[in-house]
């Protein structure tokens, strides 16, 4: 009896050896980015802050009511971009500079100094310069970037940013330089106002996942697709956020809903589409 407890004590005590002395396993570290990936993601970051701070001082010093509101609307759509942004260099182990880059800082600088007469139209040119510059940026991303998460970023954030820019273009008076059968005809932007006062989705909450973007990018390729509904319907948003389908703006009739909840339901099936599609009074 004596023995077999001097047994079992002694395999207790090498059992407990063997977990104090385990070698011990840490998680798996994130892959570092390669040195593209990390230069846009850091640049991006400057960029995203330079334009809420442009953004609110358009907001703060423009005379006519259309710029302003478009100056408010960049300040939410950029704020957000900007979160999304940080939490994907958090999970990049990516550090960002707190402050926009002095190329950045001198362009604030010169809005600043603006009188309120030329405000405006200083305010408009540089939103314009500025997106063009992006957009490029970005494009490159969506296509060159190595990290999977990085280029999706790029590739969701990018709609928005054009949208930017054909809105700065029409306040100050010229062409969209690329009007395809999405854009023409039809201008949104009291309508996203109205969303972001109401918590609604707008196109900045599309999912960032691949299935997000394929199941938004299929959606949207059929509607454009179609020669029986207006410019007008195939400029509403579609936006995909972890597998639901929201369908949102204006159409002309009923039948042209119809048809883009149709399509929107064959891709994400119908208990995963919201149809907040609204059908334009008709002309009195």
């Amino acid at each position: 009896m004596k023995m077999q407890l001097i047994k079992n004590l002694a395999t207790s005590m090498a059992c407990l050896g063997s977990l104090l002395y385990a070698p011990v396993t840490h998680a798996a570290d994130p892959v570092p980015l390669e040195q593209n990936d990390t230069s846009f993601v850091q640049k991006a970051a400057q960029s995203g802050m330079a334009e809420v701070k442009m953004a609110k001082l358009g907001a703060e010093k423009a005379t006519n009511a259309d710029v302003k509101i478009f100056a408010e609307m960049l300040v939410t759509d950029h704020s957000k971009v900007n979160e999304q942004l940080k939490e994907l260099a958090a999970t990049k182990e990516v550090k960002l500079s707190m402050e926009p880059d002095p190329a950045h800082e001198a362009t604030c600088k010169k809005l600043e100094d603006v009188s309120s007469a030329d405000f405006d139209k200083a305010f408009l040119a540089t939103m314009i310069k500025g997106h063009k510059k992006g957009i490029s940026s970005y494009e490159a991303a969506a296509k060159e970037c190595h990290d999977a998460d990085v280029k999706a970023f790029a590739t969701k954030t990018l709609p928005a940013l054009k949208g930017h820019l054909a809105k700065a273009q029409k306040l100050n008076g010229e062409s969209p330089e690329e009007k395809t059968a999405t854009t023409a005809g039809a201008d949104n932007t009291g309508i996203n106002a109205r969303d972001r006062d109401n918590k609604k989705m707008t196109p900045i909450d599309q999912g960032n996942n691949e299935v997000d973007i394929q199941s938004t990018a299929q959606i949207r390729k059929e509607v454009v697709a179609l020669d029986n509904i207006s410019a007008t319907a195939k400029n509403v948003k579609i936006i995909t956020n972890n597998g639901h389908v929201t369908l949102r703006g204006p159409v002309n009739n009923a039948d042209e809903k119809k048809i883009i909840c149709d399509i929107a339901v064959r891709v994400a099936s119908k208990e995963h589409v919201t149809d907040e599609l609204e059908v334009k009074p008709a002309d009195k």
